[in-house]
Protein backbone atom coordinates (compact mmCIF):
# COMPACT_ATOMS: atom_id res chain seq x y z
CA UNK A 1 0.00 0.00 0.00
CA UNK A 2 2.85 2.45 1.23
CA UNK A 3 4.51 1.60 -2.44
CA UNK A 4 1.29 2.39 -4.12
CA UNK A 5 0.96 6.08 -2.02
CA UNK A 6 4.78 7.13 -2.81
CA UNK A 7 3.89 5.93 -6.63
CA UNK A 8 0.66 8.28 -6.96
CA UNK A 9 2.36 11.08 -4.48
CA UNK A 10 5.35 10.94 -7.60
CA UNK A 11 2.88 10.87 -10.45
CA UNK A 12 0.96 13.55 -9.18
CA UNK A 13 4.49 15.82 -8.84
CA UNK A 14 5.32 14.84 -12.33
CA UNK A 15 1.85 15.65 -13.65
CA UNK A 16 2.10 19.26 -11.53
CA UNK A 17 5.59 20.01 -12.76
CA UNK A 18 4.17 19.10 -16.59
CA UNK A 19 1.32 21.16 -16.37
CA UNK A 20 3.85 24.21 -15.02
CA UNK A 21 5.98 23.57 -17.70
CA UNK A 22 3.32 24.02 -20.14
CA UNK A 23 2.01 27.20 -18.71
CA UNK A 24 5.26 28.62 -18.65
CA UNK A 25 6.26 26.92 -22.40
CA UNK A 26 2.16 28.85 -23.44
CA UNK A 27 3.74 32.40 -21.59
CA UNK A 28 6.79 31.88 -23.47
CA UNK A 29 5.14 31.17 -27.01
CA UNK A 30 2.67 34.14 -26.07
CA UNK A 31 5.81 36.46 -25.82
CA UNK A 32 6.96 35.27 -28.93
CA UNK A 33 3.69 36.46 -31.21
CA UNK A 34 4.96 39.55 -31.10
CA UNK A 35 7.69 41.38 -33.27
CA UNK A 36 9.40 44.83 -33.08
CA UNK A 37 8.79 47.42 -36.16
CA UNK A 38 10.25 50.63 -37.47
CA UNK A 39 6.99 53.64 -36.59
CA UNK A 40 7.00 57.38 -36.44
CA UNK A 41 5.09 58.11 -33.43
CA UNK A 42 3.12 61.97 -33.25
CA UNK A 43 5.91 64.01 -33.17
CA UNK A 44 6.63 62.49 -36.79
CA UNK A 45 9.93 61.16 -34.79
CA UNK A 46 10.97 57.15 -35.56
CA UNK A 47 10.20 54.67 -32.55
CA UNK A 48 10.44 50.72 -32.30
CA UNK A 49 7.02 49.66 -31.96
CA UNK A 50 6.04 46.32 -30.31
CA UNK A 51 3.18 44.92 -32.37
CA UNK A 52 1.15 41.64 -32.37
CA UNK A 53 2.24 39.59 -35.26
CA UNK A 54 -0.55 37.93 -37.42
CA UNK A 55 -3.20 40.51 -36.22
CA UNK A 56 -7.02 39.04 -37.28
CA UNK A 57 -8.87 42.25 -37.24
CA UNK A 58 -7.02 45.20 -39.05
CA UNK A 59 -8.40 48.79 -39.13
CA UNK A 60 -6.82 50.88 -41.96
CA UNK A 61 -6.47 55.13 -42.49
CA UNK A 62 -3.81 55.30 -44.79
CA UNK A 63 -4.02 53.82 -48.24
CA UNK A 64 -0.77 53.34 -49.23
CA UNK A 65 -0.25 50.86 -45.92
CA UNK A 66 -3.45 49.02 -47.58
CA UNK A 67 -1.79 49.07 -51.07
CA UNK A 68 0.92 46.97 -49.26
CA UNK A 69 -1.24 44.63 -47.01
CA UNK A 70 -3.62 44.01 -50.16
CA UNK A 71 -0.34 43.54 -52.26
CA UNK A 72 0.93 41.00 -49.60
CA UNK A 73 -2.23 38.92 -49.46
CA UNK A 74 -3.10 39.68 -45.77
CA UNK A 75 -6.76 42.29 -46.72
CA UNK A 76 -9.09 39.18 -45.59
CA UNK A 77 -8.33 40.47 -42.31
CA UNK A 78 -9.17 44.37 -42.66
CA UNK A 79 -12.21 44.41 -40.49
CA UNK A 80 -12.53 48.68 -40.58
CA UNK A 81 -11.26 51.33 -43.19
CA UNK A 82 -11.48 54.64 -45.09
CA UNK A 83 -13.43 55.36 -48.00
CA UNK A 84 -11.61 55.22 -50.79
CA UNK A 85 -12.44 55.74 -54.90
CA UNK A 86 -8.89 53.96 -56.17
CA UNK A 87 -10.32 51.12 -58.73
CA UNK A 88 -7.77 48.51 -57.25
CA UNK A 89 -8.99 49.18 -53.47
CA UNK A 90 -12.19 49.65 -54.00
CA UNK A 91 -13.58 46.25 -52.56
CA UNK A 92 -11.87 47.55 -48.90
CA UNK A 93 -14.27 50.68 -48.90
CA UNK A 94 -17.01 50.47 -46.59
CA UNK A 95 -19.45 51.92 -49.40
CA UNK A 96 -18.52 48.90 -51.42
CA UNK A 97 -18.32 46.00 -48.78
CA UNK A 98 -21.05 45.62 -46.09
CA UNK A 99 -18.32 43.82 -44.01
CA UNK A 100 -15.70 46.51 -43.57
CA UNK A 101 -17.11 49.38 -41.19
CA UNK A 102 -16.58 52.81 -42.20
CA UNK A 103 -13.99 54.83 -39.74
CA UNK A 104 -13.75 58.15 -41.63
CA UNK A 105 -11.50 59.04 -43.81
CA UNK A 106 -7.82 59.31 -44.21
CA UNK A 107 -7.44 62.93 -42.86
CA UNK A 108 -9.91 62.31 -40.16
CA UNK A 109 -10.86 59.02 -38.27
CA UNK A 110 -14.37 58.28 -36.63
CA UNK A 111 -13.25 57.30 -33.30
CA UNK A 112 -16.80 56.28 -32.40
CA UNK A 113 -16.95 53.62 -35.28
CA UNK A 114 -13.12 52.99 -34.63
CA UNK A 115 -13.78 51.99 -30.83
CA UNK A 116 -16.90 49.55 -31.98
CA UNK A 117 -14.85 47.55 -34.96
CA UNK A 118 -12.31 46.61 -31.76
CA UNK A 119 -8.96 46.30 -34.06
CA UNK A 120 -5.65 44.44 -32.99
CA UNK A 121 -3.98 47.27 -34.55
CA UNK A 122 -4.64 50.59 -36.76
CA UNK A 123 -2.51 51.75 -39.75
CA UNK A 124 -2.20 55.21 -41.05
CA UNK A 125 -0.33 57.66 -43.09
CA UNK A 126 0.96 61.53 -42.46
CA UNK A 127 -2.38 62.74 -42.88
CA UNK A 128 -3.47 61.61 -39.45
CA UNK A 129 0.05 61.92 -37.24
CA UNK A 130 -1.48 64.85 -34.74
CA UNK A 131 -3.90 61.73 -33.95
CA UNK A 132 -1.46 59.39 -33.20
CA UNK A 133 -1.81 59.25 -29.38
CA UNK A 134 -5.49 59.08 -29.66
CA UNK A 135 -5.24 56.37 -32.14
CA UNK A 136 -3.18 54.56 -29.77
CA UNK A 137 -5.40 54.10 -27.16
CA UNK A 138 -7.57 52.19 -29.43
CA UNK A 139 -5.15 49.53 -30.28
CA UNK A 140 -1.23 49.62 -31.32
CA UNK A 141 -1.04 52.55 -33.99
CA UNK A 142 1.85 52.08 -36.93
CA UNK A 143 2.84 55.43 -38.80
CA UNK A 144 4.34 54.91 -42.10
CA UNK A 145 5.28 57.49 -44.48
CA UNK A 146 7.30 58.46 -47.46
CA UNK A 147 10.30 60.36 -46.86
CA UNK A 148 11.18 63.17 -49.76
CA UNK A 149 14.55 62.47 -48.43
CA UNK A 150 14.91 58.96 -49.77
CA UNK A 151 12.49 58.91 -51.94
CA UNK A 152 9.49 57.20 -52.75
CA UNK A 153 10.93 53.88 -54.09
CA UNK A 154 12.97 53.67 -50.60
CA UNK A 155 10.01 54.34 -48.98
CA UNK A 156 8.31 52.06 -50.13
CA UNK A 157 10.64 49.14 -49.63
CA UNK A 158 11.33 50.37 -46.28
CA UNK A 159 7.33 50.19 -45.30
CA UNK A 160 6.69 47.03 -46.57
CA UNK A 161 9.45 45.29 -45.20
CA UNK A 162 8.22 46.54 -42.30
CA UNK A 163 5.12 45.77 -42.35
CA UNK A 164 5.49 42.57 -43.86
CA UNK A 165 7.56 41.67 -40.51
CA UNK A 166 3.96 41.16 -38.84
CA UNK A 167 2.41 38.85 -40.94
CA UNK A 168 6.20 36.85 -41.88
CA UNK A 169 6.12 37.76 -45.15
CA UNK A 170 9.01 39.57 -45.84
CA UNK A 171 10.66 37.83 -48.12
CA UNK A 172 7.61 38.59 -50.50
CA UNK A 173 8.73 42.03 -50.62
CA UNK A 174 11.85 41.62 -53.09
CA UNK A 175 9.68 39.46 -55.73
CA UNK A 176 6.78 42.37 -55.54
CA UNK A 177 8.78 45.23 -56.51
CA UNK A 178 11.53 43.38 -58.62
CA UNK A 179 9.73 44.47 -62.20
CA UNK A 180 10.46 48.08 -61.09
CA UNK A 181 14.01 48.91 -61.09
CA UNK A 182 14.41 48.53 -65.00
CA UNK A 183 11.09 50.19 -65.26
CA UNK A 184 12.77 53.21 -63.71
CA UNK A 185 15.94 52.97 -65.33
CA UNK A 186 14.38 53.33 -68.88
CA UNK A 187 12.60 56.26 -68.17
CA UNK A 188 15.96 58.05 -65.92
CA UNK A 189 17.43 57.59 -69.73
CA UNK A 190 14.69 59.38 -71.27
CA UNK A 191 14.61 61.71 -69.01
CA UNK A 192 18.23 62.71 -68.94
CA UNK A 193 18.69 66.56 -69.39
CA UNK A 194 14.92 67.43 -69.72
CA UNK A 195 13.32 70.42 -68.03
CA UNK A 196 9.96 69.62 -66.51
CA UNK A 197 7.14 71.22 -64.47
CA UNK A 198 5.46 69.52 -61.68
CA UNK A 199 1.94 70.84 -61.27
CA UNK A 200 -1.20 70.29 -59.21
CA UNK A 201 -4.95 71.64 -60.13
CA UNK A 202 -6.62 72.52 -57.43
CA UNK A 203 -9.75 74.48 -57.95
CA UNK A 204 -9.07 76.83 -60.45
CA UNK A 205 -5.48 77.70 -59.94
CA UNK A 206 -2.08 75.35 -60.07
CA UNK A 207 0.84 74.75 -57.86
CA UNK A 208 3.77 74.07 -58.87
CA UNK A 209 5.77 71.68 -56.60
CA UNK A 210 9.71 71.22 -55.67
CA UNK A 211 11.18 67.57 -55.53
CA UNK A 212 9.81 67.38 -51.83
CA UNK A 213 6.28 67.28 -52.96
CA UNK A 214 3.04 64.67 -54.14
CA UNK A 215 5.18 63.84 -57.73
CA UNK A 216 8.89 63.79 -55.94
CA UNK A 217 9.05 60.37 -57.93
CA UNK A 218 9.02 62.45 -61.52
CA UNK A 219 12.41 64.56 -60.26
CA UNK A 220 14.07 62.39 -57.78
CA UNK A 221 14.07 58.77 -59.06
CA UNK A 222 13.12 59.16 -62.52
CA UNK A 223 15.74 61.98 -63.42
CA UNK A 224 13.68 64.76 -64.58
CA UNK A 225 15.55 68.39 -64.16
CA UNK A 226 12.38 69.89 -62.10
CA UNK A 227 12.45 73.73 -62.57
CA UNK A 228 10.28 74.26 -59.75
CA UNK A 229 12.49 76.21 -57.86
CA UNK A 230 9.57 77.21 -55.13
CA UNK A 231 10.79 77.77 -51.19
CA UNK A 232 7.73 75.54 -49.59
CA UNK A 233 8.23 72.28 -48.30
CA UNK A 234 4.48 71.16 -48.41
CA UNK A 235 3.26 68.74 -50.76
CA UNK A 236 0.89 70.62 -52.11
CA UNK A 237 3.44 72.71 -53.43
CA UNK A 238 3.00 76.55 -54.25
CA UNK A 239 0.64 78.81 -56.13
CA UNK A 240 1.89 80.18 -59.00
CA UNK A 241 0.42 82.33 -61.81
CA UNK A 242 0.03 80.84 -65.33
CA UNK A 243 2.76 83.50 -66.66
CA UNK A 244 5.06 81.70 -63.96
CA UNK A 245 4.61 78.63 -66.45
CA UNK A 246 5.43 80.56 -69.47
CA UNK A 247 8.75 81.94 -67.77
CA UNK A 248 10.26 78.63 -67.13
CA UNK A 249 8.93 77.20 -70.30
CA UNK A 250 9.66 73.83 -69.22
CA UNK A 251 10.04 70.97 -71.78
CA UNK A 252 7.35 68.49 -69.83
CA UNK A 253 4.38 70.01 -67.65
CA UNK A 254 3.16 67.38 -65.66
CA UNK A 255 -0.61 67.94 -63.61
CA UNK A 256 -2.29 66.15 -61.03
CA UNK A 257 -5.26 66.83 -60.85
CA UNK A 258 -6.31 66.44 -57.51
CA UNK A 259 -10.19 68.09 -58.66
CA UNK A 260 -11.04 64.48 -59.11
CA UNK A 261 -9.77 63.56 -56.27
CA UNK A 262 -11.80 66.38 -53.71
CA UNK A 263 -14.87 66.47 -55.84
CA UNK A 264 -13.95 69.84 -57.18
CA UNK A 265 -15.76 70.96 -60.59
CA UNK A 266 -13.13 72.25 -62.11
CA UNK A 267 -11.65 70.28 -65.08
CA UNK A 268 -8.00 70.47 -65.17
CA UNK A 269 -7.59 70.63 -68.92
CA UNK A 270 -9.68 73.45 -69.23
CA UNK A 271 -7.76 75.34 -65.86
CA UNK A 272 -4.47 74.34 -67.22
CA UNK A 273 -4.86 74.66 -70.96
CA UNK A 274 -5.47 78.52 -71.06
CA UNK A 275 -4.42 81.23 -73.65
CA UNK A 276 -1.26 82.01 -71.27
CA UNK A 277 -0.17 78.69 -71.55
CA UNK A 278 -0.68 77.82 -75.08
CA UNK A 279 2.87 79.94 -74.97
CA UNK A 280 4.51 77.32 -73.71
CA UNK A 281 6.83 75.00 -75.69
CA UNK A 282 4.97 71.77 -73.46
CA UNK A 283 1.96 72.97 -75.06
CA UNK A 284 3.05 73.33 -78.54
CA UNK A 285 4.59 70.27 -78.74
CA UNK A 286 2.20 68.31 -76.96
CA UNK A 287 3.88 67.29 -73.52
CA UNK A 288 1.52 68.68 -71.08
CA UNK A 289 0.73 65.55 -69.16
CA UNK A 290 -1.77 64.47 -67.54
CA UNK A 291 -1.48 61.75 -64.80
CA UNK A 292 -4.16 59.49 -65.22
CA UNK A 293 -4.83 57.75 -61.83
CA UNK A 294 -4.30 61.46 -59.44
CA UNK A 295 -6.15 59.84 -56.80
CA UNK A 296 -3.55 56.51 -56.80
CA UNK A 297 -0.47 59.41 -56.37
CA UNK A 298 -2.41 61.94 -54.01
CA UNK A 299 -3.13 59.33 -51.63
CA UNK A 300 -1.39 56.33 -52.38
CA UNK A 301 2.14 57.45 -52.91
CA UNK A 302 4.51 54.82 -51.02
CA UNK A 303 2.03 51.57 -51.69
CA UNK A 304 3.48 48.53 -53.39
CA UNK A 305 0.85 48.77 -56.47
CA UNK A 306 0.36 52.11 -56.47
CA UNK A 307 4.35 52.45 -57.71
CA UNK A 308 3.59 50.39 -60.45
CA UNK A 309 0.34 52.24 -61.32
CA UNK A 310 2.40 55.71 -61.29
CA UNK A 311 5.40 54.29 -63.55
CA UNK A 312 2.30 53.32 -65.91
CA UNK A 313 1.11 57.04 -65.79
CA UNK A 314 4.92 58.06 -66.69
CA UNK A 315 5.12 55.34 -69.33
CA UNK A 316 2.02 55.82 -71.19
CA UNK A 317 2.11 59.90 -71.17
CA UNK A 318 5.92 59.65 -72.46
CA UNK A 319 5.07 57.21 -75.19
CA UNK A 320 7.32 54.23 -73.29
CA UNK A 321 4.88 52.15 -73.10
CA UNK A 322 4.68 51.12 -77.00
Amino acid sequence: MKLVKYLSIGLAATLAASLISCKEESADSSKKETVTISSLNQEKQAIELEVKKNPERIAILDMACLDIIDALGEGDKVVACATTTITYLEHYSPNNNKNIANIGTVKKADMEALYAAEPDIIFIGGRLSASYNELSKVATTVYLATSSTTGVVASTKHNAKEISKIFDKEDKVASLMASYSARIDAIKEFSKDVSCLNTIVSGSSINVLNNNGNLSLIGVECGFNNLGNVSSDATHGDSVSFEYLVKQDPEYIFVLDRNSVTGDTNIAKDVVENEVVKQTNAYKNNKIIYLEHSNVWYTASGGITALGVMLDDLEFGLGLNK
